[in-house]
């Protein structure tokens, strides 16, 4: 972890003031520690650099976590599919093959033919024009991203989609951030091999409930991470409270009139933060200022399930054919 964080932290669950007992630590970084909140008692930790800042009382499940370990169950009891599946031509799998294919050739340490095999699955998943959309998008933050000097919160990162385009083409140091501890350690471990350790540090901690201090983050960025979050609750106020200066969300939003994709939203519980007017009202609402950025309209498709695999698909949404609004929401603190 960065050690110009540690003042820059408190606990997520009060917002009291942090005891760090520092156990292992180099010039800039801080490698082991305990951490205990002096007011509440909570406790967290920095393991092999990551910081875990995961609420005990509030765990939620890591979907990351139990889906590989779903599958590894699955290969131990059919070990006959697994062996179909390393083996299996192109023509006969779908990119949800793909992208389990390259999972397990990341295990066994194959990066390389992993990242390719990943790279053709994504080319197989999604439409043309919205991987062109997304990409333009990307060239379109990177170069706001270029004038800035201070660090990055990239919050909800996942396998860190967002955080690479910012790693190659500035040089800001980026904090990465999840939920998931497990897609923390991947996305760590890869990062890591490219040779980007010294500009990055991991935090895990749940979005709605941050560690860091009123005002105390001048940039924060996201890939459709606001998006994705189950029941996002109070997360644009948490993020207004923590923000001094800009919020970066790369956006996908559903047409008014897509009544089928709408439905499924609904009944996701995040339908308002896939509706335009109602995620920019979100942040109006709770005192920022907003501009919508780069707009684009492109088609977006349901993603292929598996061939060889039952019931595994890439992404849950959309659920339809549809035509959705890219931009970028960039929001800011109200002075």
């Amino acid at each position: 972890m960065f050690k110009f964080l540690q003042d820059k932290l408190v606990c997520p669950l009060c917002h009291g003031e942090l005891k760090w007992a520092v156990l292992e630590e180099s010039p800039t970084r801080i490698i082991k520690a305990d951490i205990s909140c002096i007011s509440c008692g909570e406790e967290y930790s920095v393991r092999d650099q990551v910081v875990n800042f995961l609420i005990n009382s509030k765990a939620e499940p890591d979907l990351w976590q139990t889906g590989e370990d779903n599958l590894e169950r699955f290969f131990k009891l059919n070990p006959e599919i697994r062996a179909r599946l390393m083996v299996a031509p192109f023509e006969e799998m779908s990119a949800a093959d793909m992208y389990v294919k390259a999972m397990l050739l990341e295990k066994e340490g194959n990066e390389k033919e992993a990242e390719k095999l990943m790279n053709i699955a994504t080319i197989n998943a999604y439409t043309k024009e919205m991987l062109d959309a997304t990409d333009k998008e990307f060239k379109y933050l990177i170069n706001l991203l270029r004038k800035q000097s201070q660090f990055v919160v990239d919050i909800a990162s996942g396998p860190g989609v967002l955080v690479k385009q910012i790693l190659q083409n500035t040089d800001l140091k980026v904090v990465i951030t999840d939920l998931s501890m497990s897609i923390i350690k991947r996305t760590y471990n890869s990062l890591i091999k490219e040779g980007y350790g010294e500009r990055i540090t991991f935090i895990a901690f749940d979005a709605r409930t941050t560690p860091f201090r009123n005002n105390s983050v001048p940039i924060i960025t996201s890939f459709v991470g606001l998006q994705n979050i189950d029941n996002p609750d109070n997360i644009i106020s948490e993020l207004k409270r923590i923000s001094s200066g800009e919020f970066y969300s790369v956006c996908s939003f559903c047409s008014e009139d897509d009544d089928i994709n709408r439905a499924d939203l609904r009944k996701s519980g995040i339908e308002s933060m896939y509706l335009k007017k109602k995620h920019v009202d979100e942040f109006v609402n709770n005192g920022w200022k907003v501009e919508l950025l780069n707009p684009i309209l492109a088609k977006s498709s349901p993603t292929p399930m598996s061939k060889i695999l039952p019931n595994v698909g890439v992404d849950g949404f959309p659920v339809a054919d549809g035509i959705f609004e890219h931009c970028i929401v960039k929001a800011s603190v109200l002075l």
